[in-house]
Order: C-alpha cells, then structure tokens, then sequence
C-alpha cells in the first residue's frame, strides 16, 4: 500500500461517497456492539481488560523503539 502523498492524485483527492457512507454505518453498528458488551462487563472484567489494553499498547510501543520488555504473566482477574 502506497502512502497518501505516493498517490497520483495527490493532493487532489476524488472519493466515492456512497462507499464511505457504507464504510461509516458499519462502524457505527460495530462500535454500538462493542459499547453493549463493554457495558454488560463487570468491573473486575472490564478492569482487567483496561489493564490488558494498556499493557499490550505499551509493549508494541517499545518494539518500534527496539526495546524489548519481557510482560511477565497477565494480571489475575
């Protein structure tokens, strides 16, 4: 996949509205979903899952930086 600025109509951009409106609904339905079930955790869950979240974002972050951490064993919830 090329860069925006590798396009050849950059920056001069032509879409296709009716294809982004489809790409827009289904996100929408796809995020109502997730915020249903999020919303039906408990808190220990939905904790733990926060503390997942970040955890893993912190780890990807340090392999851009070449730095490799060791995460251990996942927190107990």
């Amino acid at each position: 996949m090329k860069w925006m600025w590798q396009q050849k109509n950059w920056p001069d951009f032509v879409f296709n509205d009716s294809k982004i409106m489809a790409f827009e609904r289904e996100y929408a339905y796809n995020a109502g979903m997730i915020s249903m079930l999020w919303e039906s955790l408990d808190i220990k869950a939905s904790e733990g899952i926060k503390i997942d979240l970040l955890s893993n974002e912190a780890f990807r972050t340090s392999e851009i930086e070449w730095e490799l951490l060791n995460i251990g064993t996942k927190y107990p919830y």
